[in-house]
């Protein structure tokens, strides 16, 4: 699962941060998403949600072995990744902040905000 999660967010933010220009297009797109009719709508919804249900797969691969939670249902949840990976990539493109790494976008949707024990290993870090 781990390393599914990791080849799948990878990719996607990849892409992301290659097509900048795109992403910004989409994020455009996804603000009038909400004001669309008809067939534009529904071929943005269709995509996004193509694109949410890839990472749900992976993420109840996840859940079937213990290691994603299961009171959260996995598209809700890859919506929240995916929410993330968003906002990294308007953090990437407006601050350049090299602190806002995958790595650290991983650890955070794997472990959340709370504060880990000193000795706790980081989440989804390279060894």
């Amino acid at each position: 699962y781990d390393r599914q999660l990791r080849e799948a967010v990878g990719a996607i933010d990849r892409f992301f941060g290659s097509r900048r220009q795109l992403y910004r297009m989409m994020q455009d797109e996804d603000g009038r998403a909400a004001w669309m009719r008809g067939k534009d709508k529904a071929t943005w919804c269709e995509r996004r949600s193509r694109l949410a249900a890839a990472l749900a797969s992976v993420l109840e691969r996840g859940r079937a072995t213990g290691a994603v939670r299961d009171d959260v249902p996995p598209h809700t949840l890859a919506q929240l990744l995916l929410g993330l990976l968003r906002a990294r990539q308007r953090a990437l493109a407006n601050e350049a902040d090299d602190a806002y790494t995958l790595d650290m976008v991983l650890d955070f949707f794997n472990r959340g905000a709370a504060a880990a024990p000193a000795d706790a290993p980081v989440s989804g870090a390279r060894a």
